[in-house]
C-alpha cells in the first residue's frame, strides 16, 4: 500500500502544479483553448486518483479475480460525470 499512496501523492502533486498553471494562466489572459484543456487535464487526473482510491479502499482484488459488483458500479458512475 504505500507504493500506491507514493503514485497517488506524486499524481496529486502534479495536478497541484497542473492548478496552479491554469491559475497563471487566467491572471496572464491566455488563449481559452488551452485553459480548458488543462481543466480537462486536471478532470481526468482527478477522476484517475478518485478511481484509484475507492479500489485500494473497497476493492482487494487480486490479480484474476473479480472486483465486488458495487465497487464497478460506483467506479462506472464516476466515468461518466
Amino acid at each position: 500500500m504505500p507504493d500506491q499512496k507514493t503514485k497517488l501523492i506524486k499524481r496529486l502533486r502534479i495536478l497541484r502544479g497542473q492548478i496552479e498553471a491554469i491559475e497563471k494562466m487566467i491572471a496572464g489572459s491566455d488563449d481559452c483553448e488551452k485553459m480548458l484543456t488543462q481543466i480537462k487535464a486536471v478532470r481526468s487526473g482527478l477522476l484517475a486518483c478518485t478511481r484509484e482510491i475507492i479500489q485500494n479502499k473497497y476493492c482487494s482484488c487480486q490479480k484474476g479475480q473479480v472486483c465486488n459488483q458495487d465497487v464497478e458500479k460506483i467506479l462506472d458512475l464516476l466515468a461518466r460525470y
